[in-house]
């Protein structure tokens, strides 16, 4: 398996500078590109992005550190009584199911599950937490308000992850 690589120069967005690509492919369909901004103007505009995006990261970080120990303290109790009454596996699955915080299969759950205490706990978690909500009937604005700005984050991370993806994808 040998890698090829080709390398040539692009202009950059602002026009007036240039950025050196490396794109390297293999036999088995393998791909890297690397890309050096040359444009100063260019590279401080992309070393500011980073650093805002790192700082965006560690404030949903830690925004959502808070809002999933908020409900812990005061509804994990609630949560895990709701799977009081599960005698099997199958059981604990079909509750979570009902909750729509478990998409999988009954076949790809046996296979993950190995403790169903460490499963019930592990579904809590920032992007299932307004289904456990709604599940737990709860009505607690303060949590709702918690909610808000890591949910917002997330959502924004998440769509810049697919685009990202996405370019990748298309070898861009």
């Amino acid at each position: 398996m040998s890698w090829e690589y080709q390398e040539y120069i692009k202009s950059c967005p602002c026009g007036k500078g240039k950025i050196r690509v490396i794109h390297g492919s293999n036999d088995w369909g393998q791909t890297s590109n690397d890309e050096t901004i040359l444009c100063d103007e260019c590279r401080e505009k992309a070393e500011n992005s980073e650093k805002a995006k790192q700082e965006r990261n560690k404030v949903f970080k830690d925004l959502k550190d808070i809002v999933e120990s908020y409900f812990k303290e005061h509804y994990m109790e609630k949560w895990i009584s709701t799977f009081s009454n599960a005698k099997s596996k199958k059981d604990v699955w079909t509750i979570a199911t009902r909750a729509k915080v478990e998409t999988r299969s009954l076949n790809v759950f046996y296979s993950k599950c190995k403790s169903v205490d460490k499963y019930i706990e592990g579904l809590v978690f920032l992007v299932n937490l307004p289904l456990i909500i709604t599940s737990l009937e709860i009505t607690d604005q303060e949590l709702e308000k918690l909610l808000e700005e890591p949910l917002r984050l997330h959502a924004e991370i998440h769509s810049e992850w697919l685009g990202e993806a996405y370019l990748h994808f298309k070898g861009r």
